[in-house]
Order: structure tokens, then C-alpha cells, then sequence
């Protein structure tokens, strides 16, 4: 382990932190094999564990946070990122217009898809189909990467998927989709003029999947165990 996380969680994980963050993490692993077996609502629960890990508001402080490694650790992204200098996107006419106003607000994009269709048809996440992970702060990996670009101005960070998730479709509260996220749910066209919907699950699996393989993660989960005497 990193001696600057190994030094933060001395100073500040408690015994009742690490079996938190235990319980946080076994929690994501049910749901991601209650994903697999088909019941993709499941993912829902996987974005109110997300939220608790890593979400800080005025109100709430994450876990991650309270641990003091928020700003020490390292999350697995299952792609690589283009840099803002040379982003593109080709299926916009004009593809410099649309991506300066995304360089303002200083997101990058993914350079490979989170999701695949499957011989069904049906959209699914690579998983670690990609065979390579990328390690990014939890701020990049939070909110200053997009892993979805859609035309015009839809681009969509992990921040904004887990916590629509959370607070909008039921892992805390039920409310009024956002437009953006309305439109992951309703899918997206495919070449045979079908929708593949609830895009948003697909990439709330993957998520989870990241947060798990990450080796800092490994390491904190390690260290956790040894502070409940596991």
C-alpha cells in the first residue's frame, strides 16, 4: 500500500469505518452478481452504494472522505481517456464546435465504450473484456471523465449517472428524471432501428465493476479486513 494511504487511514479509520466500508463493499458485490443473474434493477442499489463511497454534499460526508484516502486513492477506469486537446467526435458535422464548450468545462472523454451489445442483441458492459485499467484520481474518475458522448451537448459523467441514480430512481429517493438521464433510460437507436433502454444500468455495473478491481481499493479492503480482525 501507498504510505500516504497507508498514514491517512492510520490517522482516521476507526474499527467502525472499516467495517463500514466492508459492508459497503460487500454490499456492491451482491448486487453486481444479482445484476449478472438478470435483474437489472439491481443496479439502482449499485448507484446508492457508489454514492455513499464517494458523494460528498453539503450535508453528507462519503465514506471515502471519512476515511481521509479520498483524495490519496487511485480508481480503475476500464478505458483510456483522449486528451482534451485533440477530442473529436465524428458523427457531429462540425465536431470542433461541439467539443469546445466540453473543453471549457475541462471534461474528457473515453476513448473506447463501457458497453457492448451481445449476439441478442442486448446491451451489456465489457466488464474486464478490455484487459487493461487505467488509474485515475477520484476526481477524474468522478466527475472529469465521460464515458457516454452523445450528440449535441449530451456527454454524461460518473457523478451525474450514480447520483441521478440515488436520487432520482430509487436508491434514496424517487424523483423526476433529468432530461439527460430520461434519455439514457428511454436508450439508444441502433443500426437495426432498435433501442437498446436503460443505458444507465448497463454503465452503473461497469462502475461497480471499476471500483472493485481497483488496486487501491484491494489494498483498502485489505487493510479494513485486518481492523475488524477478519
Amino acid at each position: 500500500m501507498k504510505d500516504s494511504i497507508s498514514k491517512s487511514l492510520n490517522e482516521n479509520c476507526t474499527p467502525y469505518l472499516a467495517k463500514q466500508m466492508l459492508r459497503q463493499l460487500s454490499f456492491l458485490e451482491r448486487s453486481c452478481a444479482i445484476f449478472d443473474e438478470g435483474d437489472r434493477d439491481e443496479a439502482i442499489r449499485i448507484g446508492g452504494v457508489l454514492r455513499t463511497l464517494i458523494h460528498d454534499t453539503g450535508s453528507s460526508t462519503s465514506l471515502l472522505q471519512q476515511m481521509g484516502i479520498k483524495d490519496e486513492i487511485h480508481l480503475a477506469s476500464s478505458c483510456a481517456l483522449i486528451p482534451i486537446k485533440v477530442q473529436t467526435l465524428s458523427f457531429d458535422e462540425d465536431p470542433e464546435d461541439y467539443v469546445e464548450g466540453v473543453r471549457n468545462g475541462n471534461i474528457v472523454f473515453a476513448a473506447d465504450p463501457l458497453t457492448t451489445i451481445d449476439d441478442n442483441n442486448v446491451i451489456q458492459p465489457i466488464l474486464g473484456r478490455s484487459g487493461e485499467y487505467y488509474p485515475l484520481s477520484v476526481i477524474e474518475w468522478w466527475e472529469k471523465f465521460s464515458p457516454v458522448v452523445m450528440p449535441v451537448d449530451k456527454y454524461f459523467t460518473r457523478k451525474q449517472i450514480i447520483v441521478w441514480a440515488a436520487n432520482k430512481d430509487g436508491a434514496s429517493h424517487v424523483d423526476k428524471y433529468p432530461g439527460k438521464y430520461k434519455e439514457l433510460d428511454e436508450g439508444f437507436w441502433m443500426q437495426n432501428g432498435e433501442k437498446t433502454p436503460e443505458h444507465q444500468f448497463v454503465l452503473l455495473r461497469q462502475f461497480a465493476f471499476e471500483f472493485l478491481k481497483g488496486n487501491d481499493i484491494i489494498e483498502v479492503r485489505k487493510y479494513c479486513e485486518q481492523k475488524c480482525n477478519r
